[in-house]
């Protein structure tokens, strides 16, 4: 259904492989439930969402994951490359706040706020965008699992810096030399 919402691929920022679209499409989001429930981000479709992951076939609702360094779950995680040459990254690391690394946040703290701290020991390089996103404050729910979150969003037009940054950092081959050493 999100794909559908996109439309076609952009064709700035890659293509999703499986003639579904959207990528190189912009998302506008917000948390609702967050400690910082005012705060937005904008991202973009990278990506095609594997059609075996849960959620992917939904046909009466988006579903989408966010790659956030740290905050992967390994138990439900079908295309996590972190480990693979360039990535800068572990499997393990990837994963050390989201779940099954060392970590869990949810089962830690109330919200990812107060486990901004378990972004200490990812890389330099990634501890910066685990923190931000943590300080964003995303809640347990009370008898709920973690996921899905009570997100708004909607359709933007991608911000024409955003768009040249993402297009130095990958290419139809995925990243960069460039996106691997920033």
């Amino acid at each position: 259904m999100l794909a559908a919402i996109l439309g076609p691929d952009d064709g700035c920022c890659g293509e999703d492989g499986d003639g579904k679209g959207g990528c190189g499409k912009c998302l506008l989001i917000q948390n609702s439930d967050a400690v910082n429930s005012d705060w937005t981000a904008v991202i973009m479709k990278k990506n095609r969402c594997p059609p075996w992951s849960s959620g992917c076939n939904s046909m009466t609702e988006g579903h989408f994951d966010l790659a956030v360094p740290g905050f992967d779950n390994l138990q439900f995680s079908t295309a996590n490359i972190c480990g693979n040459p360039g990535t800068g990254m572990t499997k393990h690391q990837s994963a050390n706040v989201g779940g099954n690394g060392v970590h869990k946040w949810d089962d830690e703290c109330q919200n990812t706020a107060q486990c901004a701290h378990l972004c200490d020991v990812l890389p330099n390089k990634f501890k910066d965008g685990c923190k931000l996103f943590a300080s964003w404050g995303w809640r347990k729910i009370p008898g709920q699992p973690v996921y899905p979150q009570p997100l708004r969003w909607k359709r933007v037009d991608c911000p024409s810096r955003f768009v040249e940054h993402v297009n130095r950092l990958f290419d139809a081959q995925g990243l960069t030399d460039r996106g691997r050493n920033e």
